[in-house]
């Protein structure tokens, strides 16, 4: 009798704290409204234009021994850092004009591998010739996000086409696309 005597009283006192309990205590809450998750956004901007449409190499005439550069300029107004690179895609070497000299030269079969005879180079850094390079991506640096110093930068894209050329290169011609991109870093 005892026990169970023991045993009610203390399920009544269990009972009587969680009732008091739940109702002396203190308590606060405080709530966030609006709050957003949202991506961060690259936008590459090559020399003012987005998207980009004009030609930025053409280079006609160009001699044995003859370098010629473009500056162009690469901006992220994107929010996000990002990994800039270069690509020269589509490459495509023909006679051009086809002149007496290079048929000549040539032994009358046009060779048209002008593409290996240019070098290119970024900064003054020679990378190889354009056939060495096409189709493989050149990274270039890190643009950091709109609003930030580092956020673009100006290149300067050199072509040496090379003293050694004789004459089955005359008139040949080097036609590319020049691809940029720029991926999250």
């Amino acid at each position: 009798m005892k026990q169970v005597l023991l045993s009610v009283t203390t399920i009544a006192l269990v009972c009587l704290m969680m009732v008091g309990g739940a109702f002396a205590q203190f308590n606060d809450t405080q709530t966030s409204r609006a709050n957003i998750v949202a991506a961060g956004t690259l936008d590459l901007v090559v020399n003012a234009e987005n998207p980009l449409e004009s030609t930025l190499v053409d280079f006609e005439n160009m001699a044995p021994g003859e370098y010629r550069e473009v500056s162009i300029n690469l901006t992220n107004q994107g929010s996000l850092p990002g990994n800039c690179w270069m690509m020269f895609t589509d490459l495509i070497c023909t006679t051009g004009a086809y002149v007496e000299p290079e048929a000549a030269a040539e032994g009358g079969t046009p060779i048209d591998d002008i593409c290996s005879k240019i070098i290119v180079s970024i900064n003054g850094e020679e990378l190889g010739t354009m056939a060495e390079i096409a189709n493989v991506a050149i990274p270039l640096m890190l643009l950091e996000g709109a609003g930030s110093s580092d956020a673009g930068t100006t290149m300067v894209l050199g072509f040496l086409f090379v003293e050694d050329a004789g004459n089955e290169y005359q008139g040949d011609v080097c036609e590319f696309t020049l691809v940029f991109g720029l991926d999250q870093a």
